[in-house]
């Protein structure tokens, strides 16, 4: 008898518990719509998307890379950082922000340092990065 009252409020307990963490979770704002009219994101495509540990989010674009962090909004280009192609098709948050783009080769943003991969430095084929992935030995 005992086992089974135990286990009847601990069953209670959870239900419980789960309805108000569910009532929690569906009255915060769980999506926020950014365009180019609250955002500094351009008119265009967003061809890629990634956060990083923080939780901030990053956004590859046809323009540029866009950074939102706590509600501030950053913007990286070609002319106004170490980012060498403001065509940015893919991202990756893997030990810092990989960046491929339309001609730019491989791009690592790690703590505020940008490094660049071209066919010229490394063993990329080519400068027009598909895709980027970690493999399961945790390698881009």
């Amino acid at each position: 008898f005992t086992a089974l009252f135990c286990y009847s409020l601990m069953r209670n307990f959870l239900t419980l518990f789960m309805l108000f963490f569910i009532q929690q979770v569906c009255s915060q704002t769980l999506l926020q719509h950014y365009n180019s009219a609250n955002s500094p994101l351009p008119d265009g495509e967003i061809r890629s998307l990634a956060t990083d540990d923080s939780g901030a989010l990053w956004v590859g674009t046809d323009f540029g890379l866009f950074h939102l962090d706590d509600g501030v909004w950053s913007s990286y280009k070609s002319d106004n950082s170490g980012l060498a192609d403001d065509f940015v098709k893919n991202l990756l948050w893997h030990d810092g922000l990989w960046i491929g783009g339309l001609s730019g080769g491989l791009q690592l943003l790690h703590l505020g340092e940008w490094t660049n991969y071209t066919t010229s430095n490394s063993p990329l084929p080519g400068s027009n990065l598909t895709a980027l992935a970690k493999d399961k030995q945790e390698g881009i």
